[in-house]
């Protein structure tokens, strides 16, 4: 059953409406039966039968707390008259409270518009519960009033929009041009997919000196690789594909089965080749 609270009155009022409705008693809190006729005795005890029902579900739809504003009630119609004046009074001081709500309400850029348009639609309805009346267009003046810059392009064709508008035809359009700016505003699979590579990219480095800005083909130190054991310095030239002849008549040299590439680990590794060949 639904709790009465001192701000939701008006949707626990609803909901309490309707459990009545459906077990078939709510007719007792529609008018007052105090005066009321009944054409036979066996309509009266009906009818009191179905008040006492009436009462002992909107009993049970209250808390302690409130419980005594409705004991002293002889019927659910009187119960529901008592709540109605204490929690929906209509009274100046009520309505400028809700309005000054009204006015200070406004919607951050990250809050969801559906949960705005629920806090705005509470305000809206409490106002009209207090016993003000609002026009259509003045709860679309107030609606916009209460939205970010982001939504000013959207403002701006719903004000040159010539035909008549409900406030249900302008919470759709402000929550498809949210759709719309989440949409570009969402990464692409492109781009993840390229963070995604970048993340697990591993960062190659030389392996002569130990260096990442560079590769070993690249290594300015490398001159001191050339020149072990009275080598001298070698041109470039082996790097290319069909660098198989360099050193061909030098004794214990021997070249890789694999292709030699531009890449500078496989030159470094026909580095480490010659120097364990010139070691033995």
């Amino acid at each position: 059953f639904p709790v009465l609270t001192s701000t939701t009155y008006s949707n626990w009022k609803f909901r309490v409406e309707c459990i009545l409705d459906e077990r078939g008693v709510k007719d007792t809190i529609v008018e007052d039966s105090t005066n009321k006729k009944f054409t036979t005795e066996k309509d009266k005890q009906e009818f009191q039968s179905r008040d006492a029902k009436a009462k002992s579900l909107i009993v049970q739809c209250i808390t302690d707390k409130h419980i005594e504003y409705v004991k002293d009630s002889s019927s659910a119609y009187d119960m529901m008259v008592k709540l109605k004046n204490i929690f929906e009074r209509k009274s100046t001081l009520t309505k400028l409270f809700i309005r000054r709500k009204l006015i200070t309400l406004k919607c951050d850029e990250s809050t969801e518009l559906q949960d705005h348009f629920m806090k705005f639609d509470t305000l809206i309805r409490d106002l009209e519960d207090a016993g003000s009346k609002l026009e259509e267009s003045d709860k679309i003046c107030h609606l916009l009033l209460t939205l970010p810059s982001t939504y000013e392009s959207v403002i701006v064709a719903l004000e040159t929009t010539t035909n008549d508008m409900d406030l249900s035809f302008v919470k759709s359009k402000l929550l498809d041009f949210e759709l719309k700016v989440k949409s570009v505003n969402q990464p692409s699979n492109d781009e993840n997919e390229c963070s995604f590579k970048t993340e697990n990219l591993k960062i190659k480095k030389c392996y002569g000196c130990n260096s990442v800005p560079h590769l070993a083909a690249d290594c300015p130190k490398r001159t001191q690789f050339s020149s072990w054991r009275g080598h001298r310095s070698r041109p470039h030239s082996y790097r290319g594909r069909g660098g198989r002849q360099f050193n061909k008549g030098r004794r214990g040299y021997s070249h890789p089965t694999a292709n030699v590439g531009d890449t500078g680990d496989i030159t470094f590794l026909m580095h480490s080749e010659m120097f364990l060949l010139d070691k033995i």
